[in-house]
């Protein structure tokens, strides 16, 4: 009988436990898909400032190139 009592307790005493850690990880899974959800959102704006860096870089040196080629001849004079 005091057998039982122990068994009962013990088992109790996990299912508390058990319920406890669920919770733990329930909460690090709900903070995990924030900090996931934080990144995607800044490396999708990351991705779209380099592609508008990159836009700028191109004409700029599109621009540069004409300058290059309406100079050229007047430095060869």
């Amino acid at each position: 009988n005091k057998l039982n009592e122990l068994y009962k307790e013990s088992s109790e005493e996990w299912s508390k436990k058990a319920a406890d850690l669920e919770g733990v990880i329930k909460a690090v899974e709900s903070r995990l898909e924030q900090v996931e959800d934080d990144y995607k959102e800044k490396l999708e704006k990351e991705l779209s400032a380099r592609k508008q860096v990159e836009k700028v870089l191109y004409s700029s040196s599109v621009v540069l190139m004409f300058c290059v080629c309406l100079l050229s001849p007047l430095i060869r004079s």
